[in-house]
């Protein structure tokens, strides 16, 4: 059965380190800071903000996209023992 016909369209957003409490927690926890922690998990050297991942998901769930289907939109890419990889890198770890 084709899910096409039922304008079924199967997407999300991987959203990477987002700035939040929980995260705040964890670098305290482990005595971090964000100056330091941030470029090793983000090429943008920042962690991202919750008001950024919620335009890519509005986007993804609006007419906007309606053209789209069976994607990610990864809102990050990290950077390991000095490597740029992706996210679908990360699953071979």
């Amino acid at each position: 059965m084709k899910i096409i016909p039922f304008n079924i369209r199967v997407n999300s957003v991987a959203p990477g380190a987002i700035d939040t409490p929980m995260l705040r927690g964890a670098l305290e926890q482990f005595v971090l800071n964000e100056a330091e922690y941030a470029p090793q998990l983000s090429l943008l050297n920042r962690f991202g903000q919750a008001n950024e991942i919620t335009q890519a998901s509005l986007w993804i769930v609006s007419d906007l996209s309606s053209y789209i289907t069976g994607t990610t939109i990864h809102a990050y890419e990290v950077i390991l023992q000095g490597n740029y990889k992706t996210n679908a890198d990360l699953y071979s770890l």
